[in-house]
């Protein structure tokens, strides 16, 4: 099955030079991080490069499995989807708005105009929510908190589809200060294991 690293490796993204923080860091190609953000200078670079070489941009795109007509099988084999339950992570080629979370840029231009996928499949396991680029991925959200909670301190932070909870993690190495850690996790089975994982880190944590 391919998978993000087989896309990393065809189309060679490039390293965001304008943000050292940048998310989505692969350090077989740099210690920057390859995503850029959606407003600012770092998007003025992406439509720049979408008007001179269109099929070099790519879009990380939310996408929510209950969206009519839009059935995973149904998708091309040539790009990156990435599975958080009901919603999925994908690398669209193309620079698109809807539902986009960041973009990439490619050395190698896409092959197609159309949109292209790649499936990536993880074990449900606590294990498989410590893959590198789920790891890459909650870094990137904590440095993105802790520049939004520099001057406050929330009371409760709230996970929602917690999984295995690991997010409590990176909330605790980035040094993010809260009361309390609310993991919401609809299967029972993964709630317990969360909460009893969590609780070897932080006993603020329900």
């Amino acid at each position: 099955m391919l998978n993000d690293t087989f896309w990393v490796e065809k189309y060679k993204p490039i390293p965001n030079h304008l943000d050292e923080n940048a998310g989505f860091v692969y350090e077989e190609i740099s210690q920057t991080g390859l995503l850029f953000e959606t407003f600012g200078d770092e998007l003025e670079y992406v439509q720049s490069v979408a008007r001179e070489t269109p099929e070099r941009v790519w879009t990380l795109i939310e996408y929510d499995e209950d969206m009519e007509g839009n059935e995973s099988e149904d998708f091309d084999e040539d790009g990156f989807v990435d599975k958080f339950g009901d919603t999925s992570l994908y690398i669209v080629a193309g620079y698109h708005t809807v539902n986009r979370l960041g973009y990439f840029i490619t050395q190698i231009p896409a092959e197609s105009e159309t949109e292209e996928y790649i499936d990536e499949a993880r074990p449900d396991t606590l294990e498989g929510s410590f893959t590198p680029d789920l790891v890459a991925s909650k870094e990137w959200l904590c440095k993105v908190l802790e520049k939004l909670l520099s001057t406050k301190k929330p009371r409760n932070i709230y996970v929602l589809g917690s999984w295995y909870g690991n997010m409590g993690v990176f909330l605790e190495e980035a040094g993010i200060k809260y009361d309390k850690l609310i993991l919401v996790e609809p299967d029972e089975e993964r709630a317990t294991i969360s909460k009893g994982y969590c609780l070897i880190f932080t006993h603020r944590v329900d």
